[in-house]
């Protein structure tokens, strides 16, 4: 139980760290950005998805963007890809 704690606070520090202090992200600018090939934009897209901020909430396709930011190499994509697929393993949601 502790370990699922620990986990669940990191994602929301993630998530977090993401949106905090931040203006609300235009969707239509981010998703152009992040077809245009913008790891960050991507990244924040799949946030975006994940959470069903400005957006109707997806995790597939919350997942598609974490991968293809994580195959620019942007680390916490990679982070929270792991730690999403780790905690939504066993919810037969993707």
């Amino acid at each position: 139980m502790k370990r699922i704690n620990t986990i669940l606070v990191c994602l929301f520090m993630t998530i977090g760290s993401f949106s905090f202090g931040q203006d609300k992200l235009d969707f239509k600018e981010v998703l152009k950005q992040a077809e245009d090939g913008n790891d960050f934009a991507q990244y924040a897209l799949s946030i975006m998805y994940f959470t069903g901020d400005g957006v109707s909430k997806d995790y597939n396709k919350a997942f598609y963007w974490w991968q293809k930011s994580v195959e620019k190499g942007y680390a916490p994509s990679q982070y929270s890809l792991g730690v999403n697929y780790f905690i939504l393993r066993d919810k037969k949601i993707l």
